[in-house]
């Protein structure tokens, strides 16, 4: 959270909840980007539905694409 708040085009790094309503957090603060990470598991199309569902139809939400994979995918680290 730090490292990405300390970047110049980002304006709030807010960490999302594991609880019952996982959407509750970008609700509340009415984003216009939901960055997701390349292996977080939501489908775009679904979550975009819900989010419009909710009020939020000008919400963008992007699939970010993975940093050296080679080097820092997770099952790689865990080895």
């Amino acid at each position: 959270q730090q490292a990405l708040s300390a970047l110049p085009m980002v304006n709030q790094v807010v960490l999302g909840s594991l609880g019952r309503d996982y959407l509750k957090v970008v609700v509340d603060l009415a984003p216009q980007v939901l960055a997701l990470g390349y292996d977080q598991w939501p489908d775009e199309a679904k979550l975009k539905a819900e989010c419009v569902a909710r009020g939020l139809v000008n919400l963008n939400i992007v699939r970010l694409n993975p940093f050296e994979p080679d080097r820092y995918h997770s099952s790689i680290l865990e080895a």
